[in-house]
């Protein structure tokens, strides 16, 4: 039996994290590399994707998936600083599904809740991670791409893994260690809007960081 360790050098805040996806994702992005095929239980992953386009947005979705978590247990989700080159935006929100139905049904209810509060942040629903579909194509394509085998292989991959003890949930020191992430990160690479914004919330309306000091021929002659 391997402990799954917590999860504390990330950008992301696992707000309620989905158990089975904790001990199968690693070893589906494994499979999908050595076989180039996308795992059976990856096609059937189904993601709402959500873009923050401020600091202070991510920390409204935050609270929102907390709440809408608290509601229903089945609502798995996360949100963080987006930090892969290969996706747009600094920031990003998702919530997990089983199927394209239950995606499509909570990408409503998602819509709903959000543009209520937060007017026109993006939206979408997409398929697995980005990462398969950089890598081996588009996400439509998938059954004809993949092996016929697709499931023998997986399900003999598996039986052959290590079983995993899972603690899926952030400790508290590990989520303030990432809530300091996003800080610096929306300080570094906000608008000069949202850097006022972040310094006013969190350092008592002082710069986040000192100003350096600047030097000009015929200025400050008495250094």
């Amino acid at each position: 039996m391997v402990n799954q360790y917590s999860e504390w050098n990330t950008p992301w805040d696992f707000v309620n994290n989905d158990p089975k996806r904790v001990a199968w994702c690693r070893a589906g992005q494994d499979l999908a590399e050595m076989y180039q095929m996308v795992p059976p239980f990856c096609v059937s992953c189904w993601k709402v994707v959500v873009k923050p386009q401020k600091h202070s947005e991510l920390i409204q979705l935050r609270d929102i998936q907390r709440e809408m978590a608290l509601e229903d247990p089945a609502v798995w989700c996360k949100c963080g600083i987006e930090q892969r080159p290969y996706v747009p935006g600094l920031y990003g929100g998702y919530f997990y599904t089983d199927s394209k139905e239950d995606g499509l049904n909570r990408l409503e209810q998602v819509r709903d809740v959000l543009w209520s509060k937060i007017p026109d942040i993006p939206i979408c629903l997409k398929r697995y991670c980005t990462e398969f579909e950089k890598s081996l194509g588009d996400s439509i394509d998938t059954e004809k791409r993949n092996p016929k085998d697709a499931q023998d292989i997986q399900d003999f991959y598996l039986a052959h893994l290590k079983k995993t003890q899972v603690h899926p949930q952030q400790p508290r020191i590990i989520k303030l260690e990432v809530y300091q992430g996003w800080i610096d990160w929306g300080w570094k690479f906000g608008t000069d809007e949202d850097r006022k914004e972040i310094e006013d919330t969190y350092n008592d309306e002082k710069p986040l960081y000192p100003k350096p000091r600047t030097y000009e021929r015929g200025e400050n002659e008495n250094v």
